[in-house]
């Protein structure tokens, strides 16, 4: 893959730049592990020396010991005499003093000598250099991998009083990311670059040999828009034979102790040999930290442990396992954690386990969010008891960890093993918590719901079933029918109903229009499911932040939605939670939109098209796509756009995101030039929204109408949906829509600041770019270049995005909504007649619509038209 990119070193470079100004500084030495990158630094900031006049030269410090100045004899004048110290020493220095003198502009520039791995550069040579240090000649750039030895004349060029010292780090995971995608050249799955991340630990090199190793195994691949690794990551022979290496000369006491921790790590420090530990943290194979009042040790990098691990036989692990297990039972095993240890460490050792020490793991696990863990013990527990719990256990693994097919699986299989009605209600709530997968339709999930409503005893077991046949209701947009059913939820005894109850309920009421009692509703549903951290069968907290998230945009508070978006983003990556990653990342992709930044949006689309695609649920699946053929439309991307839509239309459409599906489909038509067409689709889009009730969604597609020229035919329902819906958001937009029609410049660029407000700054842009328009046709130059420039600074922004009012308004006269309709179909080729027959007008009304359009761009062809718009 060549030189890969220099990132994440800025610190150490602006060091070196401190130390090159410094007249006193001798030396700028370079600490770090092996793979950090020390050597690249070091020729960065070779390169930076000789980029400010420097001159400057390597030093061959791998070279043989036995030759005199052997790291040196490269750069010696021709025909010096290398047996005469002195003379060499006067030589050299009156070489390079000679070099500086001549030096651009006179002034006195040191010679940058670079030596890396200092510690193997031959004693003459080191010598020389100390020689020449004192005389001010040179400035040594060197590497030092830690815990190498340095030879006692070489330690005097590391120790001196001019030395400066930097150690160089791992790189983060925001600097691994940025490394991956530059050398990708495309965005990365957020949980892959944490897989990476995990494996190299930020190791430059481990990063590096890892990633060639999954490009070149397909574990690594591009779906044209992201990256994302779909297997398990291996790296090359090289890496292998490098980390190997790591381990000659280690103790057989201290490999032992070695092995222990790459099987069993984290462990207890004071278990192990004192003299192994010690010869371990030396050798920078193990790392030591302090728990409360352990001391812990675990391995210093992941791949030493999988390292260690290919070495060892099956019945070596089995070994230690069992050491391990009567170590913590020794100890009393009274740890919350140990009960996962120790089932976990019993199934490997012996391929079994007790039941009872079984479940308390898997439970243990999923408190701690550890569900790949707690889907294996749960998994064995339920393989050898036929009890319901280690089931629900199971499902809400298999839930969290995107395997909502098996989840819904394992559910259907043990809807015959609840016997009682806690047994039924348990296993109704997490299948009505899994409603928004698209995996089960309605007809299906209301069947199931009579069914069991009918098996019940109890009149609460009955109100349960009441709540969670609205719940499902609400997943497929029966808004109307399912608020009925909802009303008394607040009052259910049963928590986990409650909470499922009341998620859908917040939904349906910000969904009607209700939204400032749908956000307070959201809140207390979210701060309540923190508090319950021991359900089995309820979805991880962060999933509640999504209704609460829907309920921060609809009320115009966009910013505060992204905000909470992106913190529970990175509570589901930190947990490796896919199912909370796909929905949150469609989620911000929204709200990305609505804030107008389609860039954001487009990444955010990718990720959690990636994810849904990756586990098969298509209800996140194409809610994500239709995003990301928006964010493609405002990008100017037809290529990506077409990608996407024709992998949505491809897809079934489910639940509540359904209505919004169809902006897509609106923006994707006006993007070919069909501005009509795209009006269409989104007016009937906006009908169905209606009869589902979704009214804050009927009015995002109203507004899109508006958007694309079709602002009169939506004017009265906007403002009909403003007498009942309190959204700021649905009113701001109402507003603008009302200006736009009437045309009104100061209303226009009062709705520019309310929609600013909200964090809407596309439409704010269009607001004010109408109001500039209208300002302009009246004779009001000032205001008018006043709206300009507020519009310029909203669309600087939106992140590149472009829409039909934005390219209006780069001709020197502002196009009207018409005209920018004619001229959009007429770049994509359409003669007069079909141009007149499309938009059911007169040709002569089109003819004279072009030669208007002409005359304000300054363009005298429809050839010259195209060449404009493909311009702006």
């Amino acid at each position: 893959m060549g030189l890969w990119p220099f990132i994440g070193r800025d610190a150490e470079l602006r060091a070196f730049c401190d130390a090159l100004a410094d007249k006193e500084c001798q030396g700028f030495i370079i600490h770090g592990d092996t793979g950090t990158g020390k050597s690249r630094l070091a020729s960065e900031c070779l390169k930076l020396a000789r980029k400010n006049g420097h001159r400057g030269g390597r030093a061959a410090a791998h070279a043989t010991a036995g030759a005199p100045l052997a790291s040196l004899a490269h750069l010696l004048p021709v025909g010096i005499d290398k047996n005469d110290p002195a003379c060499i020493f006067r030589q050299v220095n009156e070489s390079l003093r000679a070099a500086r003198t001549n030096s651009t502009q006179g002034q006195a520039k040191k010679f940058v000598l670079l030596v890396d791995d200092l510690e193997l550069i031959d004693s003459a040579s080191a010598t020389l250099i100390v020689q020449l240090l004192d005389s001010g000649s040179v400035l040594l750039v060197a590497t030092m991998r830690y815990g190498s030895q340095l030879p006692q004349v070489t330690a005097v060029l590391e120790k001196g009083d001019h030395m400066r010292h930097v150690e160089i780090a791992d790189l983060s995971e925001e600097e691994t990311e940025e490394l991956l995608v530059s050398v990708l050249r495309g965005p990365v799955e957020p949980n892959s670059v944490s897989l990476l991340y995990s494996a190299s630990a930020g190791n430059p090199l481990y990063l590096r040999e890892l990633t060639i190793g999954a490009l070149s195994s397909n574990c690594l691949v591009s779906d044209d828009e992201i990256w994302l690794v779909v297997g398990s990551l291996s790296g090359t022979s090289r890496l292998v034979e490098h980390v190997s290496s790591r381990l000659d000369g280690i103790s057989e006491a201290a490999m032992k102790v070695l092995e222990t921790v790459a099987i069993c790590g984290p462990v207890e420090a004071r278990d192990m040999p004192a003299n192994a530990v010690d010869e371990l943290a030396r050798a920078r194979l193990v790392q030591e930290f302090t728990a409360g009042r352990r001391d812990i040790m675990e391995m210093a990098h992941p791949l030493y442990g999988d390292i260690v691990r290919s070495l060892l036989s099956a019945a070596r692990r089995r070994v230690i396992w069992i050491e391990q297990i009567k170590r913590l039972h020794s100890h009393g095993a009274r740890r919350r954690e140990d009960a996962s240890r120790i089932a976990s460490w019993e199934l490997a050792a012996w391929g079994r386990a007790e039941p009872d020490t079984l479940l308390q793991g898997a439970k243990v696990s999923q408190e701690s969010c550890d569900f790949e863990l707690a889907r294996k013990l749960a998994l064995a527990a339920s393989q050898v008891t036929e009890s319901l719990f280690p089931r629900l256990l199971l499902a809400r693994a298999l839930q969290e960890l995107g395997e909502i097919h098996q989840a819904e699986k394992v559910l259907s299989e043990i809807e015959a093993l609840a016997e009682s009605d806690d047994d039924r209600i348990a296993v109704s709530v997490q299948q009505a918590s899994m409603g928004d997968s698209g995996i089960v339709s309605l007809t299906e999930g209301l069947r199931k719901n009579t069914k069991v409503a009918s098996e019940v005893h109890t009149a609460d077991a009955r109100s349960s079933m009441q709540i969670l046949r609205g719940s499902t209701m609400v997943s497929f947009n029966c808004f109307h029918q399912a608020l009925p059913l909802l009303v008394d939820v607040a009052s259910m005894s049963h928590d986990e109903t409650r909470l499922i109850g009341q998620r859908a309920q917040c939904i349906a009421l910000v969904a009607t229009g209700q939204v400032e009692q749908g956000l307070n509703l959201s809140r207390i549903c979210h701060f309540n499911r923190l508090q319950l951290n021991d359900s089995v069968t309820l979805p991880h907290p962060v999933q509640f932040l999504i209704p609460v998230i829907f309920s921060l945009e609809e009320s115009g508070r966009l910013q505060e939605a992204y905000g909470l978006g992106t913190q529970g983003w990175e509570v589901a990556i930190k947990h490796q939670m896919p199912d909370a990653q796909m929905w949150l990342s469609g989620e911000l992709a929204r709200c990305s939109l609505l804030q107008g930044r389609p860039l954001t949006a487009r990444r955010w689309a990718a990720q959690a098209a990636a994810l849904a695609r990756r586990h098969s649920q298509p209800a996140p699946l194409r809610f994500a796509l239709s995003r990301l053929v928006e964010a493609a439309v405002l990008l100017g991307d037809p290529t990506g756009a077409h990608r996407a839509i024709s992998e949505a239309r491809s897809l079934v459409e489910f639940g509540m995101p359904s209505p919004e599906n169809a902006v897509s489909e609106g923006w994707f038509a006006a993007s070919q030039g069909d501005l009509s067409a795209g009006r269409g689709l989104l007016a009937e889009a906006a009908a169905a929204a209606r009869d589902a009730e979704h009214f804050t969604s009927e009015a995002y597609l109203l507004t899109e109408i508006a958007r694309l020229g079709g602002a009169v035919s939506v004017v009265a329902r906007l403002t009909e949906i403003t007498g009942f819906c309190d959204g700021a958001l649905a009113r701001a937009r109402a507003q603008y829509v009302r200006a736009l029609v009437r045309g009104d410049a100061d209303q226009l660029l009062e709705c520019a600041t309310t929609l600013e407000n909200t964090g809407a700054l596309l439409v704010a842009a269009e607001a004010a770019v109408a109001a500039a328009s209208a300002w302009q046709r009246g004779g009001f130059s000032r205001e008018a270049t006043a709206a300009n420039n507020k519009a310029a600074s909203l669309t600087s922004l939106c992140e590149g995005a472009q829409t039909p009012s934005l390219l209006a308004r780069q001709a020197a006269t502002p196009l009207t909504g018409r005209e920018m309709e004619v001229a959009l179909l007429s770049a994509k080729g359409l003669s007069s007649a079909e141009m007149a027959d499309r938009m059911m007008i007169s040709r002569r009304t089109v003819d004279n619509h072009l030669q208007n359009i002409y005359r304000k761009l300054g363009v005298t062809s429809r050839r010259s038209l195209r060449e404009w718009l493909a311009e702006a």
